[in-house]
């Protein structure tokens, strides 16, 4: 179940509303099968149809809090070749400059990644903490929002640009830089396989005609994975 909060409510106060964190293997984008922490922040900005995410429960952590859990998961944290995914939900409504600061601060070494919808890129400041960001748009309005960043982001840092297909027009898309790294993921249809089955037919086919976009699926559940 999606759960939508604004703005002002998330980005507050000393404590960040975590759903979930994992130790896993990403099984989606460019890193697919590296091992990673998740730390899966609660609340979102957009209410999609198809997310599987509950965010109706969550708890209030402090960085030092989520910064602990995360250790305890992974003993390589200190390690430049350990991952930690920061997801959600939308993850940049409640990672603040002051917040990212504070955990990087905590967990030094590690390789911070990123999953937003875009949403709110063009005023966000916290892409500099980062050393890769996946960009899935769920709206055309998230996309164009996400053009204005990269527009004034540095060349260096890696960005993905992800999509959930279902047959729509991805003509739009073509906009992005031609150093972005494209997947298309086929949507999930919740209790419907053969919708599913369906929706990953089209992604396959695309991508055999549309060499410029790379198939992403969730490994990870595929494999029974959190």
């Amino acid at each position: 179940m999606s759960v939508v909060w604004s703005l002002a409510e998330l980005e507050q106060g000393p404590t960040l509303r975590v759903a979930e964190i994992f130790h896993s293997i990403q099984g989606e984008g460019a890193a697919t099968g590296r091992a990673a922490t998740f730390v899966r922040l609660a609340g979102c900005n957009r209410a999609c149809e198809f997310c599987d995410t509950d965010f109706s429960t969550f708890a209030e952590l402090t960085v030092e809090e989520i910064a602990r859990i995360v250790r305890d998961l992974n003993p390589r944290i200190g390690s430049r070749r350990a991952i930690v995914v920061f997801t959600g939900g939308e993850p940049t409504l409640q990672l603040t400059r002051e917040r990212l600061a504070a955990l990087r601060a905590e967990l030094d070494a590690a390789a911070f990644h990123l999953e937003t919808n875009g949403s709110t890129l063009d005023r966000w400041g916290g892409a500099g903490w980062f050393e890769r960001l996946t960009v899935s748009p769920k709206t055309l309005e998230d996309f164009a929002t996400t053009l204005r960043f990269w527009e004034r982001a540095p060349n260096t840092l890696p960005v993905d640009l992800k999509i959930v297909y279902d047959g729509q027009n991805l003509a739009p898309f073509d906009a992005a830089p031609r150093s972005i790294g494209r997947y298309l993921q086929p949507k999930a249809v919740a209790n419907d396989p053969e919708a599913t089955a369906r929706n990953i037919e089209k992604t396959i086919r695309y991508v055999k005609e549309n060499p410029q976009w790379t198939l992403s699926l969730q490994l990870h559940k595929t494999l029974g994975l959190r």
